[in-house]
C-alpha cells in the first residue's frame, strides 16, 4: 500500500481534472477504495469553486488573526484552482474552523444533484474544446472510474449525439461520484454524473432545470444519474434516454 500523505493535494487535484498518468491513476483508484482519509481530502478538493470562495470568504471573516494563504483583497477567480485549493485544504489541516464555514455553505445546496450542477456551472465552451485523449486514454480512464463506482461505464464513451470528452472522478459526503463530459454539437459542455442511489428502486427519467441549464435525472440499478448541459430540452431528453439503456 502507497503512502498517502505521499499523494499530495497537487497529485489529487490533477487526478480529479484527468491530467494523471494511467499508472499513477490506478494507484490513486486502489488507495481511495482503502483509505477514507484520502477520500475525504479528495471530496474537499472537489468543492464546486463557489462553494470554495464563500468557504474561503467565511473562513477569513471569523478568523481574521489566521494565517491568510491568499491577499484578501485578490480577486479569488483569477487565481488557479490547484492554488485555491490547496490554499483551503492547508487551512483545513491547520485547524482553522473550516468546518463551520463549510457547513453554513452546504446549507445553500440540498442533494448531490445540486451540487453537481454547481459545479457544471463553471464550465464554458472552451473547457472542453482542447481536450484530447487517445481511444486507449479514454479506456484506461473509465476503467479506472468503473473499478472506483463499481459500475461498467465503458458504453458512455459510444453516444451517437454527444462527443466523449473525459471522465474524473469527484466526491460526495464520502462516496464517490464519477462526472463523464461531452461535448453537444453546439459545443456547449453536457456532464453526465454517476453515484449510488441514496433510495432503492429505479426511476424513470425526469428532466428539470438547475443552474439554468437542462438537466435530466434517472435511477436505475441502484445507482443515480444525472445529465446536465446547455438549454435543448430535445438533446438532453433524447440523450439521457440512450444512456439509460447503454450503461
Amino acid at each position: 500500500m502507497t503512502d498517502t500523505n505521499q499523494i499530495t493535494d497537487e497529485i489529487l487535484t490533477a487526478f480529479l481534472d484527468g491530467e494523471t498518468d494511467a499508472e499513477t491513476s490506478r494507484m490513486i483508484a486502489a488507495e481511495l477504495k482503502a483509505d477514507p482519509d484520502l477520500r475525504a481530502r479528495l471530496e474537499l478538493l472537489s468543492m464546486p469553486i463557489e462553494d470554495v470562495k464563500q468557504a474561503f470568504d467565511m473562513l477569513l471573516d471569523a478568523s481574521p488573526k489566521a494565517p491568510v494563504f491568499l491577499p484578501q483583497s485578490q480577486n479569488l477567480q483569477s487565481v488557479g484552482r490547484k492554488t485555491v485549493l490547496a490554499a483551503i485544504a492547508a487551512s483545513l489541516i491547520m485547524g482553522v474552523g473550516l468546518g463551520i464555514a463549510l457547513t453554513r455553505s452546504q446549507e445553500k445546496l440540498g442533494t448531490w444533484q445540486e451540487y453537481a450542477a454547481a459545479y457544471h456551472a463553471l464550465y464554458v465552451k472552451g473547457t472542453l474544446s482542447t481536450v484530447e485523449f487517445s481511444e486507449a486514454d479514454q479506456v484506461m480512464q473509465l476503467a479506472t472510474l468503473s473499478e472506483v463506482l463499481g459500475q461498467d461505464l465503458d458504453s458512455a464513451r459510444a453516444d451517437r449525439v454527444l462527443q466523449f470528452k473525459r471522465g474524473q472522478l469527484l466526491g460526495y459526503q464520502g462516496n464517490p461520484l464519477v462526472q463523464i463530459a461531452y461535448l453537444a454539437p453546439s459545443g456547449d459542455p453536457v456532464a453526465l454524473c454517476i453515484t449510488r442511489a441514496e433510495i432503492e428502486g429505479d426511476r424513470a427519467v425526469s428532466t428539470a432545470i438547475l443552474e439554468g441549464m437542462v438537466a435530466a435525472e434517472w435511477n436505475r440499478g441502484g445507482f443515480s444519474y444525472l445529465l446536465i448541459g446547455g438549454t435543448d430540452y430535445d438533446l438532453i431528453d433524447a440523450a439521457a434516454k440512450r444512456l439509460e439503456q447503454s450503461i
